[in-house]
C-alpha cells in the first residue's frame, strides 16, 4: 500500500506538522485505476456511506461525530455546512480546529491523482477560520488562524494568519487583523 503508515500518521498528529507524499509512476500506469491499493476497500465503502449521509445533515455535533468516526480530527464548535465533503479515502489526514466554519459545498481532498502521479497530504484548518462556500482545498495545505477563504476559491497553497484570500488560484485579498479589532469596537459600545 502507498498509504501513510501508522507511524507517519502518529508523527503528524503529535508534531502538528503537514504531511505530503507524492509517488510518481511510469507513463500509462494511471494510478486512479488502482484505487483499491491505497486503502482497504471496505473502509472506503464505510467512509463513502458516511460522507453521503453527512452531505444532507445540517451543521451540528452529529455530523461532526460521524466525520470523527471516519478518522478526521474535528475540534469544538465546528460548523460544516450541507453538501460539504471531507475526503473519504484519507480522512485521518484532516484536522479542523475549534470555531471553524466550512461553507456550503466546500471540499477538502487529501488525495489527488494525475495520469502518472498519486499525491496525498494533510489539511489543517486552524482556529477561528472560515472556508467559503464551493471552495476546494488541495492536499498538503494549512489554513492559518483567523483567516477567511472567499467563496469559490481553489486553495492550492498555505494561507497565513489573519488574512482574507480568494480566487483561482488563491491569492491575498486583504490583511485584516486591524479590521477585526475595529469591527468589535463598533458592536461593543
Amino acid at each position: 500500500m502507498i498509504a501513510p503508515s501508522r507511524h507517519e500518521l502518529e508523527n503528524l498528529r503529535k508534531n502538528n506538522k503537514k504531511f505530503l507524499k507524492e509517488v510518481k509512476f511510469h507513463v500509462g500506469y494511471n494510478p486512479a485505476r488502482k484505487w483499491y491499493k491505497y486503502k482497504n476497500p471496505l473502509k472506503q465503502a464505510k467512509n463513502y456511506f458516511i460522507v453521503i449521509i453527512c452531505r444532507y445533515l445540517p451543521p451540528g455535533e452529529l455530523k461532526n461525530h460521524l466525520y470523527r468516526l471516519m478518522g478526521a480530527k474535528i475540534g469544538k464548535n465546528v460548523s460544516i455546512a450541507n453538501d460539504a465533503i471531507l475526503d473519504p479515502i484519507f480522512p485521518e489526514l484532516i484536522k479542523i480546529e475549534d470555531n471553524v466554519i466550512l461553507g456550503w459545498g466546500t471540499k477538502l481532498f487529501t488525495h489527488e491523482f494525475t495520469l502518472d502521479t498519486f499525491r496525498i497530504g494533510s489539511i489543517v484548518v486552524c482556529k477561528n477560520s472560515m472556508v467559503g462556500e464551493f471552495s476546494v482545498v488541495r492536499p498538503g495545505v494549512k489554513i492559518g488562524r483567523n483567516s477567511m477563504i472567499a467563496a469559490m476559491s481553489f486553495v492550492n497553497e498555505d494561507v497565513g494568519d489573519n488574512v482574507l484570500e480568494g480566487g483561482v488560484p488563491i491569492h491575498i485579498i486583504k490583511h485584516y487583523e486591524g479590521m477585526r479589532k475595529a469591527s468589535r469596537k463598533q458592536f461593543v459600545s
